[in-house]
């Protein structure tokens, strides 16, 4: 059997065989971390999609107890949380603590957007260092929270990675004027990178010079040699100006033509340049 989908905890109440030779398993249903625990002890497993897991606040320590360390060789691990729900930072590293060897990893956090609750990607940073030799793409999308106090700062150590999907302000930060360069929070092995929830009026800050690319305009071989596609989702409300999706400027022009380097802006609302026109996921 080569995959399993479950609405729930059906999947547990099935004689062990079941999970004999299956490589994928697709739960779909408010869980929390004991409900899934179990799942990272399955051998052969490789790709786990969870829907509706869930976990505003975890015990680290209780919690942690119930999985082991590298105990899976999950290598394509799929998150997202159930409706108006929540999985803390703290949960995601220690089921990414469980992978030995994690080739992908998509992770949608959808919270409240009433909540004053802030998001700190400081016990995820401390974890991904572990995957810098096998994790080759990143998703983290639409957190909906209002601050993200620390960002995703750990990805320089990730040798392997090349294709990423992130909000804006999950790797550069939630202020616009103080967004550091991009090529000094991605690693050189990066090849596409897609960047959504950029608000209308800071696109500038990928446009100016200095700016969060314009080390780009150097031709610099050492600042991001194989990147190949940038693609910068704008934001707009109703009364926003849209922007052009090119780079008119000749300068921008002959530097992103010199690097053989698709750079453009696309409208979110028009889910124009969207993950399904990249390379998967």
């Amino acid at each position: 059997m080569a995959s399993l989908q479950y609405p729930g905890l059906k999947l547990f109440a099935q004689p062990p065989t079941v999970f004999d030779n299956v490589k994928s398993i697709q739960l779909c249903e408010n869980l929390g971390l004991r409900d899934v625990a179990p799942l990272f002890q399955l051998q052969g497993l490789k790709n786990l999609e969870l829907t509706g897991l869930s976990a505003w606040n975890v015990d680290v320590e209780h919690e942690r107890a119930m999985f082991s360390e590298d105990s899976t060789d999950v290598a394509t691990l799929t998150i997202f949380p159930g409706d108006e729900q929540h999985l803390c930072p703290e949960a995601v590293a220690i089921l990414l603590r469980s992978c030995r060897a994690l080739l992908s990893l998509h992770y949608e956090c959808s919270m409240d957007v009433r909540t004053e609750i802030s998001f700190d990607f400081t016990p995820i940073n401390k974890v991904l260092g572990k995957f810098q030799h096998s994790l080759h793409s990143m998703n983290v999308a639409d957190l909906g929270v209002n601050t993200t106090t620390t960002p995703l700062s750990s990805l320089t150590e990730l040798h392997q990675l090349e294709i990423v999907s992130f909000d804006v302000s999950i790797i550069l930060g939630e202020n616009a004027d103080q967004w550091p360069l991009l090529s000094s929070v991605l690693p050189p092995s990066i090849r596409d990178v897609r960047l959504a929830a950029i608000y209308a009026g800071c696109e500038e800050a990928f446009t100016s010079t200095p700016g969060c690319i314009s080390d780009l305009l150097s031709l610099d071989p050492m600042v991001l040699p194989n990147l190949q596609r940038l693609a910068l989702g704008i934001r707009y409300d109703e009364y926003a100006t849209r922007v052009d999706g090119d780079f008119k400027d000749e300068t921008w022009k002959k530097a992103f033509e010199a690097r053989n380097l698709e750079c453009f802006f696309f409208d979110e609302n028009l889910e124009s340049g969207s993950d399904d026109s990249m390379e998967s996921l």
